[in-house]
């Protein structure tokens, strides 16, 4: 069968990669500055801090991304290549076309998803819009 939400996951663990990547690069820069002679001990307060806040600064920029993935890739609401109807609760799908959206979900990215109508004009959702939305 085909394994819903491919892109979801794999997202999140892009984002896991890309923090590991980092933490392995903040370690490389540690050595070098050791092999080069700086006292990383006289200089903790500097350097931690300055690890310190990029890791606040990077957390800050993913913490919506993850915060709008992890209950899409949960729920399985959909997966890539499946037609599906997107509308406001209370709303019958594809209603009103500026209501709702129907479609085959052609990519799903870091920040939105891509649904392609039936005239074959794609449409971008963003992942926040998703928990107001039925599918």
């Amino acid at each position: 069968g085909n394994s819903r939400h491919p892109s979801a996951a794999r997202i999140l663990v892009e984002i896991a990669v890309i923090y590991i990547f980092l933490a392995k690069f903040v370690g490389v820069i540690l050595l070098c500055m050791f092999h080069v002679g700086i006292d990383l001990y006289s200089n903790v307060v500097a350097i931690g801090g300055t690890v310190f806040i990029s890791g606040v600064l990077v957390t800050l920029q993913v913490q919506n991304t993850v915060a709008n993935l992890i209950p899409i890739a949960f729920s399985n609401p959909f997966y890539v290549g499946e037609i599906i109807s997107l509308s406001g609760p209370g709303q019958r799908p594809a209603n009103n076309p500026k209501e709702a959206v129907v479609g085959h979900v052609e990519a799903f990215t870091w920040t939105h998803v891509v649904i392609r109508d039936f005239k074959k004009r794609p449409v971008f959702v963003p992942h926040s819009e998703f928990h107001r939305l039925v599918v």
